[in-house]
């Protein structure tokens, strides 16, 4: 599990919104999308195979996407 500090910019909007765009965004926080992509990239210069967990599938997705890696989503039709 990765604990990650808000940026300013993230906090301010937080503290100013509703419950469900709060949840917006502390899921999708750019320090700890930065976080995971250094841990991605640190255990796989290691040589270690490397599986990454959400609650949400969005930050999966949005990494995937941002690191050029597969996600696995389980839709029947995922070509992520």
């Amino acid at each position: 599990e990765v604990w990650c500090p808000m940026t300013p910019l993230f906090m301010k909007a937080y503290l100013e919104n509703n419950a469900r765009q709060k949840k917006d965004l502390w899921i999708m926080n750019p320090n700890k999308l930065a976080a995971v992509e250094f841990l991605v990239h640190y255990w796989e210069a290691q040589g270690n195979k490397i599986i990454v967990f959400s609650d949400d599938l969005r930050p999966i997705v949005a990494y995937s996407d941002r690191m050029g890696r597969r996600c696995m989503t389980g839709d029947d039709d995922a070509q992520t």
